[in-house]
């Protein structure tokens, strides 16, 4: 949800007004309360099923007081009492009667914004029961009438002697019958104890505050399952500002693919719309430099084939071209691409590991890169030593190296391996000044997730990123990128993030430069 955070905010914000709302247009209304205790009268045995359990009996009269049938009699006893003609559906909806958990107690409640239809409503809905239950009672006691004076005449004629089996058996239905119309005389509806409802004298209705908390929390799982959806279905980078999200830090450059043979439009074809792109993020890094105060720069990316080692070379060449004293480390001490990429020459030579290990001095290790006859672009190759790279950085002397080469070059870029390949990539990252994130079109966002979480476990500085492999524009031809030639270098003085060296040095002599 951190990727959405402002669409969560804005979700939790829409809930939580909408129930406040509610709250405060849903019109208030009067309550009143009618109860009654409910006993069950076959209990006696005499009328309905003998064997009849009382446990469901009250749960039974609850759901009859809201059946249509009890409904319509009430909505007809509310038009007699004070006027107000309610449909059945209507009554059913304000009418709401619940019953304790193992008592006989049932309350009717009724709601309606005038308080005499909601008194008459509940007390309705009471006598409506009674009158149904009433009905019911008579319908039991015909039909056990019924069935005793159906089991006499099957018995035959009253000639049979006294004190037979027939006239025994006779003789107790007459007592039954006698009992069960003695019974019958009085009120068996079950009703043991009725309290009516009052007339209420105040409104009900749900207040601001629970509706509002309401609202919060549906808010939090509407903008939970939103935010997962948008995961699952978007798992592809597919636009320029969708890696702001996950890493949370700015565009630096978008880089279309790169036509033709050359994988350095920079140095070959300066006048191309990919070195003009390489141009624009060379500016947007430079911004980032001057602010942070950064001369080293590791350029990152999740995996390798994400285009990671060409962004970096161009980015040197580019800033080469601008008339910046820069540095090529070449960090990738198992692929070493960017060595290959800038001198064709990937050979063992002294380079960053002998320097660390001290096994040889500066000067020898850095070489200059031909760029147009004009000095400017170093490189630093990963040398001859077997060391592996978990051993070389993070230690006391790698960070004396790059304390030592902040001072004599203007820009520092450092191509490293794959953050989550490589483990020792993470230490590289920790150690320069800033860090420029290369993310490929198309790639995986989730990746992504990994890769800045990674950077922000080892604190990392995001200078931001570069959109590398981007869809290529048409409104972009070769004639507009013929109008842009490449800018004059800069003289010394006008470098404006060229380092001024210690007294007495020379930055173009690195022979003078020592490693502490």
């Amino acid at each position: 949800m951190r990727q959405y955070r402002w669409l969560v905010a804005c979700i939790v914000a829409v809930c939580t007004a909408l129930g406040v709302l509610y709250s405060v247009a849903k019109p208030r209304q009067y309550q009143a309360t009618a109860s009654v205790v409910i006993e069950d009268p076959r209990l006696n045995a005499i009328i309905g099923n003998a064997n009849a359990s009382s446990g469901n009996y009250v749960t039974d009269q609850v759901a009859i007081m809201q059946l249509p049938l009890v409904a319509q009699r009430a909505t007809a006893l509310v038009a007699q009492q004070v006027g107000a003609r309610i449909s059945i559906d209507d009554y059913l909806k304000k009418l709401a009667v619940s019953n304790a958990s193992n008592s006989g107690l049932v309350k009717v409640k009724f709601e309606d914004t005038n308080a005499r239809v909601a008194q008459s409503g509940a007390n309705a809905a009471l006598q409506a029961y009674q009158t149904v239950a009433r009905d019911n009672q008579q319908s039991r006691v015909t039909s056990t009438l019924a069935n005793i004076d159906q089991a006499l005449a099957n018995l035959g004629p009253t000639t049979a002697t006294a004190g037979s089996p027939t006239d025994q058996i006779r003789q107790q239905l007459l007592a039954l019958r006698a009992q069960v119309v003695a019974n019958s005389s009085g009120d068996d509806s079950g009703i043991s104890a009725l309290s009516s409802a009052r007339l209420p004298t105040s409104l009900s209705g749900t207040s601001v505050i629970p509706l509002g908390i309401i609202g919060f929390a549906v808010g939090l799982l509407l903008s939970a399952g939103i935010c997962y959806l948008l995961a699952t279905r978007r798992r592809k980078l597919r636009d320029r500002f969708d890696p702001s999200l996950v890493l949370d830090a700015s565009l630096l450059g978008e880089i279309a693919d790169i036509p033709g043979k050359t994988s350095l439009p920079a140095r070959d074809r300066p006048r191309s719309v990919p070195a003009e792109a390489f141009r624009f993020t060379s500016s947007a890094l430079a911004i980032r430099q001057l602010q942070a105060e950064a001369v080293i720069v590791a350029i990152v990316s999740g995996y390798g084939s994400d285009g990671k080692t060409t962004v970096a070379a161009n980015l040197a060449v580019t800033a080469a071209r601008e008339g910046k004293n820069v540095l090529v480390i070449d960090g990738d001490l198992e692929s070493q691409a960017i060595t290959a990429l800038l001198t064709g020459d990937s050979g063992l030579r002294p380079g960053l590991v002998n320097l660390i290990d001290g096994s040889a001095s500066l000067a020898d290790s850095i070489a200059t890169v031909p760029l147009d006859n004009r000095p400017g672009l170093s490189l630093l190759a990963r040398g001859s030593s077997p060391i592996e790279g978990v051993e070389l950085f993070g230690t006391l002397r790698s960070r004396r190296l790059f304390d030592e080469i902040r001072r004599h070059f203007d820009l520092v870029i450092i191509d490293t391996p794959s953050i989550l390949e490589v483990a020792y990539a993470s230490k590289i990252a920790a150690e320069a000044d800033l860090c420029v994130v290369v993310v490929q079109h198309g790639s995986n966002v989730t990746d992504l997730a990994d890769l800045a979480d990674r950077l922000r476990f080892v604190g990392a500085s995001l200078a931001g990123y570069v959109y590398n492999r981007a869809p290529r524009k048409r409104g972009l031809s070769r004639r507009s990128a013929k109008r842009s030639a490449p800018p004059p270098p800069q003289s010394d003085q006008t470098a404006n993030l060229r380092r001024e060296p210690s007294a007495g040095s020379d930055t173009a002599d690195v022979s003078r430069l020592q490693v502490p």
